[in-house]
């Protein structure tokens, strides 16, 4: 494992046929660590002809009708903008080292105008003018330091690339907020991290999930059931848009949910424990809180981590 506890962000990506293929540009930032084997979590094999039906209910039944499994939360995070002048704004994205790409600053400006009043203003008490990046054409895997970072590097400082940002796969400033989102919780002295209330609402979130799916499959494995929320999570649409909900249910679960794309390795959570998964979702969800999709998504999958997360936000601004 890496040397500090931020989101060395290595990705899996799983591709259905079974070959793996990297997404990234240029020089990677995903991993790639291997393909679904179809085996139940009793260890029984799951066959073609079993998992053929998951399959076609995941693409027939799509988004709209699996609303009907899990619960949404009843929280609904204001998404009303702060009173604030477009060069106020911008101003926030001003680095002492030199200008953003033009391009890059508006995707950043633009996320930051959709993002809810509670994380504008947890943006505007935590995170310092122009940012917290180090390096902005670091071409490793992005990253947040810790207190103690690895040798030539800084810490308590953002590692990424700005240029893979502003054409990031995911949405345009994926990146930017997700390793800030990590910056906010180091400035916050680990109030997501340290949350037991935090870590077991996402781990609960997701047996709430497989638990309705069950209930309406009740001859279904395990496996089968996760394999059908899988598919739901990667289906052509919102597959990239889900990126953060497939890492938190494979951290849920200590390894690779079935078919998910956007993982963390299985070692990245076994190494961490319920710490690193509060970790990462505080980062995800500070992400998403500034792409009204992604909010949608977080209120459907994990609907009481997502109050939780809020809830401990609130208490900070």
């Amino acid at each position: 494992p890496p040397a500090h506890p931020h989101c060395r962000c290595g990705v899996a990506y799983e591709e259905i046929e079974g070959t793996n293929t990297s997404l990234g540009r240029g020089k990677p930032f995903m991993e790639i660590v291997g393909t679904y084997t179809g085996v139940r979590q009793e260890g029984e094999v799951v066959r073609d002809e079993q998992l053929r039906p998951i399959l076609q209910e995941a693409s027939s039944d799509g988004l709209q009708q699996s609303t009907t499994y899990g619960t949404i939360s009843s929280i609904s995070t204001s998404q009303t903008p702060q009173a604030q002048t477009e060069a106020e704004i911008r101003a926030k994205f001003d680095r002492q080292s030199g200008p953003l790409d033009s391009d890059y600053e508006n995707a950043l400006v633009d996320r930051y105008k959709n993002g809810t009043s509670e994380a504008q203003k947890a943006y505007d008490k935590f995170i310092p003018k122009g940012g917290a990046v180090e390096d902005g054409a670091f071409t490793g895997t992005p990253h947040h330091t810790s207190m103690n970072p690895p040798k030539g590097e800084k810490p308590h400082r953002i590692y990424m690339n700005f240029t893979s940002d502003k054409t990031n796969i995911r949405g345009a400033g994926t990146t930017w907020y997700h390793e800030h989102g990590h910056y906010m919780d180091a400035e916050s002295k680990y109030k997501w991290t340290n949350s037991s209330k935090f870590q077991n609402a996402i781990k609960q979130d997701v047996a709430d999930y497989e638990a309705a799916v069950q209930k309406r499959h009740p001859r279904w494995s395990v496996n089968q059931v996760r394999t059908f929320i899988g598919n739901e999570l990667t289906k052509p649409g919102i597959r990239n848009k889900s990126h953060s909900v497939q890492d938190l249910y494979s951290g849920a679960i200590g390894g690779n949910y079935p078919r998910t794309i956007w993982v963390h390795k299985q070692g990245y959570w076994q190494a961490r424990g319920n710490s690193g998964i509060a970790s990462e979702a505080c980062a995800h969800m500070f992400e998403a809180s500034f792409d009204k999709d992604k909010i949608s998504l977080m209120q459907k999958y994990l609907p009481t981590a997502w109050a939780v997360f809020n809830e401990i936000l609130g208490g900070l601004i």
